[in-house]
């Protein structure tokens, strides 16, 4: 990054859940980066030098040592580290988001392209596989639009580029040339570089720059809890079930592992193990039903991984702080703040997680002859309106 030129601004994108820790020692986890007990670098080289022997069970014994879920969060904390280490005078800001969902309206209002996270549950769940999450219902589940996130991303871009202009031109620095152009009018606070709109001013206390900004929704009086998942999700898919479903759809949400692993071994495993008994009698199985059965116990074990996977991040609660995120909208005109939404309040989450739903089938499963929920009107809007 430094050998570019004209270098406007650097966002990094990390995980709110570098802090998965700090669950329950701080509420709400601040925009800031929490000092590990460990030099970043030298955890890198140390894991570099490893021998693949090696690997796995260092990776059991780091993670549990310094309190993390996955090596995902892991690597994510020890690189936000480093930036911070090394990032000098260049215009960096972090960017966390939460568990990225679907989109809520761009490009189109369900819109997804992967089956991560909060997706597979619904997925597994909507076609009779998942019957169990372990979860703890009234905890927040901290779901954020993949939509919100980009507009994040571009605001923080625009912000990080605008302060640094602003921290050269007090040092006497030369501005990169694609900072002064007409183009990013950084004059005001309009971003016209990416949406035209009309100029406002920007206040002097802009220049201050935060370094780290989440992306979520437990920071707002509009969260979204784990028990309010199944409803619209089983609603809709009961609606039209799918083809391939092979079980009812009816999920349950239960606290504890040991309830869990009760209820997958007596009403899941049990039944499994009674069919392949049958199906290995002669006259009763044939190859189609073993394939049939082979296919079902592979589904078992990938729902019983979903839930091992899940269970770090439905079974705490964070808040996370997103004071510096709300700098963002600071001293914003109208026309960008709407063309770059990230009010939570535009959110209902009853509608957007039937939305989720429909944009599985439509974008994943690849199921066209199913009509689009419709949008509803929401507390943000109908709050506008009382206004005018």
């Amino acid at each position: 990054a430094r050998k570019c030129k004209n270098l406007d601004a650097v966002a990094h994108t990390s995980t709110c859940y570098v802090n998965w820790n700090r669950a329950s020692t701080e509420i709400p986890v601040m925009e800031k980066v929490y000092q590990l007990p460990f030099d970043p670098e030298d955890m890198c080289k140390y894991i570099l030098a490893l021998h693949d022997v090696h690997v796995k069970d260092e990776t059991k014994g780091l993670l549990d040592k310094y309190g993390f879920p996955n090596t995902y969060t892991f690597t994510k904390s020890m690189a936000e580290q480093i930036l911070l280490k090394t990032k000098g005078k260049l215009p960096l800001s972090i960017v966390r988001p939460a568990i990225v969902g679907c989109s809520w309206r761009e490009p189109c209002p369900g819109w997804c392209d992967a089956l991560t996270a909060a997706g597979a549950v619904l997925l597994t769940g909507g076609l009779g596989i998942l019957r169990e999450l372990k979860a703890e219902k009234n905890y927040i589940a901290d779901i954020v639009p993949v939509d919100f996130v980009c507009n994040t991303l571009i605001k923080t871009l625009f912000k990080t580029a605008y302060c640094h202009k602003k921290a050269l031109a007090a040092e006497g620095t030369r501005v990169p040339r694609l900072l002064t152009e007409k183009n990013v009018a950084m004059n005001n606070a309009s971003l016209t570089g990416v949406v035209a709109t009309a100029p406002s001013e920007v206040s002097e206390s802009t220049a201050v720059m935060p370094f780290v900004f989440h992306s979520g929704t437990s920071g707002s009086s509009n969260p979204f809890r784990w028990r309010q998942l199944f409803e619209p999700v089983q609603t809709l898919w009961k609606s039209k079930p799918h083809p391939k479903r092979v079980g009812p759809i009816d999920c349950k949400m239960v606290p504890t592992r040991e309830e869990y692993l009760f209820r997958f071994y007596v009403y899941r495993m049990i039944p499994y193990y009674c069919m392949r008994a049958a199906c290995s009698l002669p006259f009763v199985g044939s190859p189609e039903k073993q394939k049939l059965l082979a296919q079902y116990a592979k589904a078992l074990h990938k729902t019983q991984y979903l839930n091992f996977q899940f269970e770090p991040f439905t079974t705490r609660e964070w808040r996370y702080d997103v004071n510096n995120t709300k700098f963002l909208d600071e001293d914003v005109d109208a026309a960008s703040l709407k063309a770059f939404n990230t009010d939570v309040f535009d959110i209902q989450w009853y509608a957007y997680f039937q939305l989720y739903s429909w944009g599985i089938t439509k974008y994943i499963l690849k199921v066209a002859d199913r009509e689009q929920p419709q949008m509803p009107t929401t507390g943000a809007e109908i709050f506008m309106k009382a206004h005018l």
